[in-house]
């Protein structure tokens, strides 16, 4: 994607463009797209042919939108910057996670191998010097009994949650489950992130391109990409025509930020409401950036505090009965 949008903005035709790219693909790839330049030439879509590749579904709606506005190498450059960010974002979450929890799993098998083996012997031992043991041992010991129990019974009381909010899901209308998911801790604020820059991104193209509000929202209810905007451009459409504005309309939804609602606003005072909603997707996905790379940069520490505790309780685990002992003799 992020070729074809340099060779489109360098005055190549898509078809041409396609094939030049073609060269650099390996053989199995260069069969798929030769089947869909195939399908183009007979008189279909680009966006077809990318669905018939089984592109993501985000990418596909910038497309289905390209088509619109007619901007496909706009279409194309956000398009793939959007999935290249996602990539970058899961190797890096795998990057940091990788570390930690290899020595996560490592201290869990050393505890497991105490708790199972070394300190009931340290029990047995206290038992027959009658020397008291030490209340840090007792808990091991204790956990030792109690804790794959209860480790049991949390997985089977999560997966019979997880079974009933799935069930609950699914028999939700569309609307109410993205409101429900939009309050949820953390994930809602990416659930309002993502749909708010994609209305924004769209709509201003939309509207850059000739197209009135009400016309713009049509081709939102037309494409079958985000089944919310499908349903939801319905309603939107009969609000504008009973007189609503657009920012009212969109502040009555809770899947999408204030600020879009602040920067459309802004665009009717100013007359250039695409502007502005542009600019507020540049903006929303920069603070988007930010808050990520904050969240990632607190999961290691968190979690080596948290194998450093382990340890730090293994350690006193093994030494205070050890010392209590020499000082029994």
């Amino acid at each position: 994607m992020k070729w074809l949008s340099t060779l489109l903005d360098r005055g190549y035709p898509i078809l041409e463009a396609l094939t030049f790219l073609k060269m650099n693909l390996s053989d199995k790839q260069k069969v798929l797209l030769e089947q869909q330049i195939k399908v183009m030439k007979e008189g279909g879509s680009f966006h077809q042919a990318l669905m018939n590749l089984s592109f993501h579904r985000d990418v596909l709606g910038y497309l289905y939108f390209a088509e619109q506005h007619g901007n496909l190498s706009f279409a194309l450059r956000e398009g793939s910057s959007l999935v290249e960010q996602k990539v970058q974002y899961k190797k890096r979450l795998v990057k940091i996670l990788q570390y930690p929890l290899f020595l996560l799993a490592i201290t869990l098998i050393i505890f497991s191998v105490l708790n199972f083996w070394l300190l009931p012997e340290f029990a047995m031992l206290f038992e027959s010097m009658n020397t008291e043991g030490n209340i840090l041992l007792s808990l091991m010991l204790l956990s030792a009994k109690w804790l794959p129990r209860f480790i049991l019974f949390l997985f089977l009381f999560l997966v019979v949650i997880l079974f009933y909010l799935i069930h609950l899901y699914r028999n939700i209308p569309l609307v109410k489950r993205m409101e429900w998911m939009s309050k949820l801790p953390l994930y809602g604020y990416y659930i309002q992130k993502f749909y708010s820059q994609f209305f924004a991104i769209q709509l201003s193209q939309l509207l850059r391109g000739g197209l009135s509000i009400y016309e713009a929202i049509s081709h939102f209810e037309k494409q079958s990409h985000f089944p919310l905007f499908q349903v939801e451009a319905k309603e939107m459409k009969k609000e504008l025509k009973s007189g609503e504005s657009l920012s009212s309309i969109v502040e009555t939804r809770m899947y999408f930020e204030k600020e879009l609602t602040q920067a459309i606003l802004l665009g009717s005072a100013n007359g250039d409401l695409a502007r502005e909603l542009y600019f507020y997707s540049k903006l929303s996905t920069e603070k988007l950036e930010e808050t990520l790379n904050k969240r990632l940069s607190v999961i290691q520490p968190t979690i080596f505090i948290m194998i450093g505790l382990m340890i730090m309780g293994i350690y006193l685990a093994i030494m205070q009965p050890t010392f209590q002992m020499i000082n029994g003799l």
